[in-house]
């Protein structure tokens, strides 16, 4: 698999599952860089369309839980409710908790190209870790 390098996050080699290095300069930038990376894996969407703000809060019992626990709930909107997020804005977080406000827009199968089918995120490697300068997180996707 060739890597595929962003600025905030890179894909990693992971035998039958799909993983990400993911960063931000802040916990914040982290959380938000990680939902877009997300939804830049499963689907094409302009990210300049504009949709609703929808609320979203999730707790966990550590960061690295909570990190698993919020690309869970922002898989859910995609997989559950059809909805792409196409900006994320924490409004609050601490090392259990985030309480975001979410772009959303309707997915639309003749204009969004599906990418990447993404089953779960996973606990496999998963961990949140504060650098120096930066912070950075690794996730497993089950594809």
């Amino acid at each position: 698999m060739t890597l595929k390098r962003n600025r905030h996050y890179e894909l990693i080699n992971h035998t039958a599952d799909l993983g990400v290095r993911l960063r931000g300069k802040t916990l914040n930038e982290l959380f938000v860089n990680a939902a877009k990376a997300l939804m830049e894996l499963l689907v094409t969407f302009d990210p300049s369309e504009s949709g609703q703000a929808l609320p979203l809060t999730v707790s966990g019992d550590d960061t690295t839980d909570l990190l698993v626990r919020w690309l869970g709930e922002i898989l859910y909107l995609f997989e559950g409710d059809s909805l792409l997020v196409t900006d994320v804005v924490i409004e609050n977080m601490t090392p259990i908790r985030v309480d975001a406000l979410l772009w959303t827009l309707p997915l639309n199968e003749t204009s969004h190209e599906f990418i990447t089918d993404i089953k779960a995120v996973t606990y496999h490697r998963a961990n949140v870790i504060a650098k120096e300068d930066y912070w950075e997180a690794c996730v497993i996707f089950d594809v």
